[in-house]
């Protein structure tokens, strides 16, 4: 049984309903979220959110679906993409215009109208919590569904090519897991969105799995006589990047890199031997034993 089966499909189809249900019958999302809150006397509601091993996963993911699609486009537009590989990789790029890019970011963040958990009334804010998946009321809230959730899932395209190797299966899910866990502490999301990120996102890899399966859009890329309608989709990948360019992201991985390797540089094991040393004091001139580090 993989992910392409339709088995899968209607179990991770019924957890979105069963979990969806809890949000409606018990505060599930504020329960969560409430775990990581610091109560409302905290200066920083949300503590964990300020972590940099935190603040590294949420400007990191921006970057790396920055940097694959682009680098996807570049290979559906130029020879250097290996045959073998051709489907995985436009699976993956059709996965990542359809899930993040358009459903995610372009359509449903801008306009559910769902705030935020450091938002809502209940950890501090001003708006009122909406369950998903109706729209809310909220001005400029786009917590509804994650985008950062909703990239990381687009690694689970590969999945459906490349089915038996265990290391991709523990690189996908721990990337879901982290990004997820990273923005869950630090109040950036619920639960709900979340879930309902890479259920979109997984959603949309399914659909073009069978869709190729189908229709055979695959082959109408492949063929010689229809070169141009890949390097179309290429062009348009390119060019999406470029005018999506997560230049703050960037900048804020780096700051955050550079801060967790000097805490880590900052961090000495002390591996000396101590002995007693008499010193006379300046002040009252007794004689004092003091320790002194000795490196053996």
């Amino acid at each position: 049984m993989t992910l392409a089966s339709r088995t899968i499909l209607f179990w991770v189809s019924l957890a979105t309903v069963l979990i969806t249900l809890l949000c409606w019958i018990f505060p599930l999302d504020l329960w969560l979220s409430g775990l990581f809150y610091a109560g409302p006397g905290a200066p920083e509601r949300f503590p964990l959110g300020h972590a940099v091993p935190v603040q590294l996963i949420y400007h990191l993911i921006p970057v790396l679906t920055a940097v694959t699609a682009g680098l996807l486009g570049l290979m559906l537009i130029g020879p250097c993409m290996p045959m073998r590989w051709r489907h995985c990789w436009i699976l993956l790029a059709f996965t990542l215009a359809l899930g993040p890019g358009l459903i995610v970011n372009a359509v449903m963040k801008p306009w559910w109208g769902h705030p935020r958990p450091v938002a809502v009334v209940e950890f501090g804010g001003t708006q009122d919590y909406v369950p998903p998946p109706l729209p809310g009321a909220a001005v400029r809230a786009r917590g509804f569904p994650s985008g950062h959730a909703a990239s990381a899932a687009a690694s689970l395209a590969l999945l459906f090519v490349w089915r038996r190797q265990r290391w991709l299966w523990l690189l996908s899910l721990g990337l879901i897991g982290l990004t997820a866990a990273g923005r869950l502490v630090a109040g950036g999301h619920f639960f709900s969105d979340l879930w309902w990120g890479v259920y979109l996102t997984y959603l949309c890899a399914w659909l073009a799995s069978h869709g190729n399966r189908r229709w055979r859009w695959q082959r109408l890329l492949n063929s010689p006589q229809h070169h141009w309608r890949q390097r179309t989709v290429g062009l348009l990948l390119v060019l999406a990047t470029i005018a999506n360019l997560p230049l703050d992201h960037l900048l804020g991985a780096t700051a955050a890199a550079n801060q967790l390797l000097r805490e880590e540089s900052a961090i000495v094991i002390p591996f000396t031997v101590t002995t007693p040393r008499q010193e006379r004091t300046k002040n009252d001139g007794h004689i004092a034993t003091t320790a002194q580090p000795v490196t053996p």
